[in-house]
């Protein structure tokens, strides 16, 4: 089972034959967070070509205490404590984890001080979009009826991106089932092939043998993403193309920004900038549907009393584990 599955996931992989020469340049840092993603993450690499992949050996093994983490969360900064210092020590192009049922992934990258910074999943599923797309476009495999899936809550970047390269995004409600039901919908109805699919909370797909987010997927796709930046002259994930340099600005219509205390601090915090955003599908009548505006920050239950110390991004980490 765990053969076929990993044999399935080499087929996501979008340019396998670059892989093979610029895979063997990567440094990875890799955390399953004590979690089950070692194995499938670290052999799915592999199988592509990405030769210099370093797990964080505390880490390694499941541990259903979590020992070396307070949240064994891939949105929590602090749990990469320990990735980090061995990225320093091996000098790593990026780093990776995964949650402990491996099915979101959180990256941290160097940012100008050569300091690793945690992207958002924003900024992780604009880079694997655009890559997916840029790439599949210059083989003359990008399908005419493609279409992108997001959350409703996530950037309206990805709309611009898909529409950049002639297909259509769709907007959900929050959880990754409602991008699993589109897949179905396209594949009953045969209007549009599925490309990718996204949510700000570290999920990822592009498959369609998988009907939820999988951080192996979205691990092979990021690794890729990563090499094929390195082969540009770029550095890993940070400037994957002059469209979408650093990840906060697409220039050609419109202005985005992280929402507050996203990304690195300091840097474009505020609310959003973003155009109204598209009805989800089915939101009936839901907060955000039917042409309204979202919130400008992020959703009621963030604002919760907690402690100002942390940054949105920590609070939110904690928020989802119950912290």
């Amino acid at each position: 089972m765990d053969d076929d599955y990993i044999a399935q996931v080499k087929t996501l992989s979008v340019q396998p034959e670059l892989m093979k020469t610029a895979g063997k340049a990567l440094k990875i840092v890799y955390t399953p967070l004590h979690g089950s993603g070692n194995k499938p993450s670290a052999a799915s690499s592999k199988e592509i070509g990405i030769e210099n992949v370093y797990v964080v050996k505390e880490q390694e093994l499941p541990d259903p205490n979590f020992s070396t983490v307070k949240v064994p969360n891939p949105e929590d900064p602090a749990a990469f404590t320990l990735a980090m210092k061995l990225a320093d020590e091996v000098g790593a192009d990026c780093i990776f984890g995964t949650d402990p049922d491996c099915d979101r992934v959180g990256i941290a990258v160097k940012d100008d001080a050569g300091k690793y910074y945690l992207m958002t999943g924003n900024q992780i599923g604009c880079v694997l979009l655009y890559y997916i797309l840029k790439s599949r476009k210059a083989l003359g495999n990008l399908p005419a009826d493609g279409a992108v899936v997001k959350s409703v809550v996530s950037t309206e970047l990805a709309r611009k991106i898909a529409e950049s390269f002639g297909l259509v995004c769709f907007n959900t409600l929050t959880g990754f089932k409602w991008i699993a039901e589109k897949i179905q919908q396209f594949q009953e109805k045969g209007d549009h092939t599925f490309v990718f699919g996204f949510e700000e909370s570290y999920g990822f797909l592009s498959s369609t043998f998988v009907r939820d987010k999988d951080g192996v997927n979205a691990s092979l796709l990021i690794a890729e993403a990563a090499a094929w930046a390195k082969t540009q002259g770029k550095d890993a994930l940070r400037h994957p193309a002059g469209d979408l340099q650093d990840l906060r600005l697409l220039r050609r219509e419109g202005r985005f920004r992280h929402p507050a205390g996203q990304g690195r601090r300091g840097e474009d915090e505020g609310d959003y900038e973003e155009p109204a955003r598209e009805p989800a599908e089915g939101a009936g009548g839901q907060e955000g549907a039917g042409g309204s505006r979202l919130p400008r920050r992020y959703p009621y239950r963030l604002r919760r009393p907690c402690d100002p110390g942390r940054s949105a991004q920590e609070r939110r980490a904690l928020f989802r584990a119950g912290g």
